[in-house]
């Protein structure tokens, strides 16, 4: 007998219901279970960005010459990428993502560390600050100096300004990664309990309601329609079929200017 699979994408359902004010507590769990997802993703970015931070350190350990401009440029990027997105997904004003993940259950340590990289968002991140509160120093230093040289009955006068940027910070970096690790562990078993409220409001909205049952097959997922480019969708309707899901491996290309 040949298996068929049939997936259907909970998420057009749920617009479709949305206006209607039907099964509005199935509608708000799909989009609870969606914002899972995107918390997930966020989370798992962070992770890369440091992972790809240590690949750099490493690359470099034997190497005598001076840091480059580009190294700097592209390691102070991925930092404050990864606090953003460890921000977005653990303290945010979205209705959705509101609430799956908070800081109750983290250790005294990892709660310290959480303000940490709250405060090292808000204030020194999106915003200009010197990241002074850090423990291993501040992110940025400045200082206008005035030189002047006297010999010879002539003088001399400079005046300049200098700026640094650390381009990221041992310490905060290690809190940071303890604490991805901690949200990701703790996001898996949210996840799956929404997953299970998804399924089993469904389960009785469908028992209830007979039009909704009959609408079902309406919403197929579209793989090709998801994913911005075909090799991305072949890829995501054979992991579907197979039960194997990469969701980093849909990313589209940047294409070339």
């Amino acid at each position: 007998m040949t298996e068929v699979c049939q997936t259907t994408d909970l998420s057009a359902l749920a617009a479709w219901l949305r206006p209607t004010g039907r099964h509005q507590r199935l509608v708000g769990l799909i989009d609870k279970a969606a914002a899972a997802g995107t918390i997930r993703q966020d989370l798992l970015e962070a992770e890369r960005c440091l992972a790809e931070i240590d690949r750099h350190q490493a690359a470099r350990e034997n190497r005598e010459e001076a840091l480059s401009e580009r190294e700097v440029t592209v390691t102070g990027a991925l930092f404050s990428h990864a606090v953003v997105l460890y921000a977005r997904a653990t303290f945010t004003s979205s209705k959705q993502r509101k609430g799956i993940l908070a800081d109750d259950y983290l250790t005294p340590e990892l709660r310290a560390a959480h303000r940490t990289i709250k405060t090292l968002r808000n204030s020194d991140i999106a915003h200009y600050g010197r990241g002074e509160h850090l423990s291993d120093g501040p992110l940025v230093r400045e200082a206008v100096l005035f030189t002047f040289w006297r010999g010879d009955e002539r003088v001399r006068e400079q005046m300049n300004v200098l700026s640094t940027r650390a381009a990221h910070k041992i310490g905060v970096q290690r809190q940071l990664r303890d604490l991805l690790r901690a949200q990701l562990d703790r996001l898996a078993a949210c996840e799956q309990d929404i997953l299970n409220a998804v399924r089993d409001e469904l389960e009785r909205a469908v028992r209830s309601d007979d039009r909704l049952g009959h609408a079902l097959p309406r919403f197929p997922f579209d793989a090709y329609a998801f994913c911005a480019t075909a090799d991305a969708a072949f890829r995501l309707a054979m992991g579907l079929q197979q039960g194997v899901i990469d969701e980093h491996s849909y990313a589209a290309d940047v294409p070339s200017p």
